[in-house]
């Protein structure tokens, strides 16, 4: 339409009212005019030479054989929203081409029709990024040395505010490569190959390239040697180099630059001469023990510690299986404290002194009142289930009625008697919370860390919104309405305070949470907890901690596998008593394989569900809870997450599947729960040459070394208690495939080199 025989006028931009500046709304054309001086043919050839085009050029009314006049135009794929955006692009166009009319830059610049179309690639759209850059590059050939001196100073503190798919300015700084093996790189990476061999390299190769050399030492200053060797490269080409070293961006991905379909199999130049994907190097020796050794000394530190004469917390890590429940089976006078009611069940069969259960109210209660009881426990009304039971027990106790219904006041009674036995009492981590204990030692068998001590909860903005319309006090209604906005407007993955304030009338707010089955959180845990963060992917969700502090005037004893000395002695300081026994030489084999990630997300990639399948064969599965359904021999009962304590997997073949990966927000909470000083870059990872447990692998990890050690901790443990399932210490017929790239030492790894 624009062309002859319509000819039609046009604007490049919407506008929100007439055509002006002021009322510019967004724009995905773009477009310059050139009335002389250069020639279409000298615009396609410098828009080739840094690897773009335009989508087409037409003569204008103006134009003679003797001076030709035309109008380039660009088409971006999305459109431009943000006017100091679309300013920064006609910049870079200007740059590129300082001799078109400068009048172009005008955002309300209206283009009349012309004559024919010159040159036309419809399909074509211009990358942000690259435009940006040749801009710059191309405008630094034309300054004088001074001029071009204070520009790369500018670039250098003045990152493009569009974002690219390159990364630069404000991203976490990348480690300095000392030693590179050029002659490696060029044998992984083809195009590479070209570039030393001295094969001319078009602009987008020689930046790409760049911008992974940047990060060597020396690594620019080789590849001008080479350049200045080829002989074959212009001053633009040149430029590249000392633009890049000042925007050093991240490397760029092979897929971007290089043609060789070969190379995409890489990720960059600088990961090809890293160690293969998933390999597995040990740097320090796996130090074992015999199971008998292990024994003896558990028996020696449960002595130690139960004569020691303190209120110390005493944690004992020994490996599963090694028989730590067995030890205390004859302890009088003590509570032990279990993860589950089933596991406290199984031990209480096995006890070898008078003792008492807490009992579980699921297994007194209707099924009607379980639905209740078990909503007010979500919704984190632990009282009104509390009163429900007792009203019940006490109408069970006035009137005649079914046995159904008596078995209520049976059931506070069985409490009751653990509420004032002397004996030994077996219970589980979630009673101690609220239980008045008169023993003077409580056990914990399992890492009770994440379960009782620094416990995470969930709710859910909507479900806080629901209550606003029903609350009755204005003073409540203003309340509720303040966290909602806090909430809102809080920014992602940032620890926010929640201020001090009161309900006028707790008890309604407690009932309507209660009486609305839709509420689906613990809002009222959250109405009490100190601060939270809202997930980085759903802003409707808020996270939070509740802390326990274990009872001063008691000894603890904690038995685990897991347990990690830094994590308890952050939590509770001088208090803690750390007795590591060591590691159990496997009677069962554990093999490792690390060839993919396995993360819940990597897992349902078509390729990696289809290699766990197949590795894993017939072997009984333990996989994350949501992707159970994908592997049909997968345990109901268990999964990553929730297998500690469970005893009844033994002389089974195991396939454990999944890296387990903690949601990013709650690394700020924990962080914030055990008072380590951070700041918002220390929550930066990326994919890095780790060492743990002397074994050196390639992990997503933490820059920071102290979040970098509670990730390790909360992973390894999981991946432990699923492979401690079998029982291997014990086990010779025990056989573990463990699919994860998180590499245990006491696995031995197919990836190790």
């Amino acid at each position: 339409m624009v062309g002859s025989p319509h000819s039609r006028t046009w604007v490049p931009a919407e506008f929100e009212g007439p055509r002006s500046n002021d009322n510019w709304k967004s724009q995905q054309l773009f477009a310059l005019d050139f009335d002389g001086g250069i020639k279409l043919e000298e615009v396609l050839e410098r828009l080739n030479e840094f690897g773009l085009s335009c989508n087409f050029c037409y003569s204008t009314f103006s134009s003679t054989a003797d001076n030709p006049k035309f109008r380039v135009v660009f088409m971006f794929k999305d459109p431009i929203i943000i006017k100091a955006h679309r300013d920064e692009i006609m910049d870079a166009l200007l740059m590129l081409f300082p001799e078109a009319d400068k009048g172009c830059r005008d955002s309300a610049r209206m283009f009349f029709g012309g004559r024919e179309i010159l040159f036309a690639d419809f399909e074509y759209r211009l990358d942000l990024s690259d435009l940006l850059i040749a801009g710059e590059v191309y405008y630094l050939k034309g300054v004088s040395k001074n001029t071009k001196t204070k520009r790369l100073a500018e670039l250098g503190k003045n990152p493009f505010p569009i974002n690219n798919n390159i990364g630069s300015g404000n991203n976490p700084k990348i480690e300095e490569i000392l030693a590179f093996d050029y002659g490696f790189a060029a044998e992984q990476v083809k195009i590479f190959d070209d570039f030393i061999k001295g094969e001319w390299l078009g602009h987008p190769q020689l930046f790409g390239i760049a911008t992974n050399l940047v990060h060597v030492c020396g690594g620019l200053k080789h590849m001008k040697e080479v350049m200045d060797k080829t002989g074959k490269y212009t001053e633009n080409n040149y430029n590249i180099l000392p633009y890049v070293r000042k925007k050093k961006y991240y490397p760029q991905q092979l897929i971007k630059f290089s043609p060789y379909p070969e190379d995409h199999k890489q990720k960059n130049i600088l990961t090809a001469v890293k160690l293969p994907k998933g390999s597995v190097q040990r740097t320090a020796q796996f130090k074992t023990i015999t199971l008998e050794e292990g024994e003896e000394k558990l028996q020696e530190v449960l002595k130690q510690v139960r004569e020691s004469d303190d209120l110390n917390i005493h944690v004992i890590c020994a490996s599963t299986g090694i028989g730590k429940t067995e030890c205390i089976l004859d302890w009088e006078n003590v509570v032990m404290a279990f993860y589950d009611h089933p596991l406290k069940m199984e031990v209480d069969l096995r006890m070898k002194v008078d003792h008492v259960c807490t009992p579980n109210v699921m297994d007194y209660i209707s099924e009607e009142d379980r639905t209740i009881i078990n909503h007010c426990h979500l919704v984190g009304a632990h009282l009104t289930a509390s009163r429900y039971i007792h009203t019940k027990a006490v109408k069970s106790g006035a009137y005649s009625l079914t046995d159904g219904e008596t078995k209520y006041l049976e059931y506070l009674k069985e409490l009751n008697k653990c509420n004032v036995s002397n004996t030994t009492i077996l219970t589980t981590h979630a009673w101690i919370e609220n239980a008045m204990i008169r023993q003077k030692e409580i056990i914990f068998d399992e890492d009770p860390s994440t379960s009782l001590f620094m416990r995470t909860h969930t709710a859910f903005i909507t479900d806080i919104n629901r209550l606003i319309h029903k609350v009755f006090d204005r003073a409540d209604k203003s309340a509720l309405s303040n966290i909602i906005e806090l909430a809102i407007k809080a920014p992602q993955n940032t620890i926010i305070n929640l201020p001090d304030f009161m309900f006028n009338d707790y008890s309604e707010i407690e009932k309507l949470a209660v009486q609305d089955t839709n509420i689906s959180s613990n809002i009222l845990g959250f109405f009490n907890c100190k601060h939270f963060v809202i997930d980085h992917d759903d802003p409707n969700k808020v996270y939070f901690i509740k802390r326990y502090f274990p009872p001063e005037n008691k000894k603890i004893i904690i038995l685990s596998a897991t347990a990690n000395e830094l994590i308890y002695k952050q939590m509770f300081g001088e208090r803690v008593k750390f007795h590591d026994l060591g590691n159990v030489e496997f009677k069962s084999k554990v093999v490792q394989d690390t060839s993919f990630t396995f993360s819940k997300q990597n897992l349902i990639r078509p390729d990696v569900l289809t290699y766990a399948k197949e590795r894993a064969e017939d072997r009984m599965v333990i996989t994350f809870k949501s992707l159970k359904k994908l592997f049909p021999n997968a345990y109901q009962d268990i999964h990553i997450g929730n297998c500690q304590g469970k005893d009844n997997y033994r002389d089974k073949s195991l396939a454990v599947i999944g890296t387990p990966h903690v949601n990013p927000a709650m690394y700020i909470l924990y962080a914030k729960a055990l008072e380590l000083e951070c700041i918002p870059e220390d929550f930066s990872r990326t994919m890095q040459r780790v060492t743990w447990n002397g074994v050196s692998f390639n992990f997503y990890a933490f820059d920071n070394e102290r979040l970098r050690n509670l990730q390790f901790y909360l992973i390894e443990r999981e991946l432990k208690q699923a492979i401690g399932r079998i029982r291997p210490v014990r086990n010779p017929d025990g056989d573990v495939l463990l699919l994860s790239n998180f590499a245990l030492p006491e696995a031995k790894q197919l990836n190790e080199i």
